[in-house]
């Protein structure tokens, strides 16, 4: 990779450090207090639109170098609703250790009205996208690029991938401890069926759902 290749990808990854990885683990936000049109997630959303596009193009094999996956449209709905069920039952016996011990979560208020509603679904979708993005193919993959500079390709891989795994985990800090094992297990389960599949919709629409329903599940 030549020089001013590497100053490049070095430099978005600065910025994308700075901007959305670094500051969901050094600094906790507070608590919601109203619900409103998300258009920070909007935001982030659209950039990461953006990330994504550059990941296709400067980071994730082309077909000149691996087999392009031929995977169905069945087996694309039948891979997202296992991840599905593979981070929920997860995040469920996250949720009774919770339970167990006591630990409350009060970053899920509840909505009003149905327009709130809206608004908190619309919010789902647009985090679900931008943290698939940014975790689960921007992240390991730009890492693995920079240390495969110095180092054998399956060194690479696995320092990306628990480098990766412990950011996405530690992104969750805000909601305590349960919540950092379950971000972690999350990112094993839907990093492998991003692997598997190469499709970013696969795991995002798992992600959403899964948001979704522990939202509606936190509000009975």
């Amino acid at each position: 990779m030549k020089n001013h290749s590497i100053l490049i990808n070095f430099l978005i990854f600065f910025i994308i450090g700075i901007f959305y990885i670094l500051p969901p683990i050094f600094f906790i936000s507070e608590p919601a207090k109203t619900i409103s049109f998300p258009i920070n997630s909007l935001i982030i959303f659209l950039s990461s639109l953006l990330v994504y596009q550059f990941s296709k193009k400067n980071l994730l094999k082309t077909e000149e170098k691996k087999e392009t996956k031929k995977i169905t449209l069945l087996k694309k709905v039948f891979s997202s609703f296992l991840c599905f069920i593979l981070i929920f039952c997860i995040g469920m016996i996250f949720n009774i250790l919770a339970e167990k011990f006591k630990i409350t979560d009060n970053y899920f208020i509840r909505p009003k009205n149905t327009l709130e509603y809206f608004f908190i679904i619309i919010n789902f979708f647009f985090s679900a996208f931008f943290e698939e993005i940014i975790y689960r193919i921007y992240l390991p993959e730009q890492i693995e690029m920079f240390f495969s500079l110095k180092f054998q390709e399956k060194t690479s891989f696995f320092v990306a991938e628990i480098v990766s795994l412990l950011i996405f985990a530690l992104s969750h800090r805000y909601r305590g401890i349960l919540a950092i094992l379950n971000a972690g297990f999350a990112y094993i389960i839907l990093r492998f069926f991003y692997k598997k599949t190469e499709c970013i919709f696969v795991n995002s629409i798992a992600h959403f759902i899964y948001n979704l329903l522990m939202f509606f599940l936190s509000q009975v």
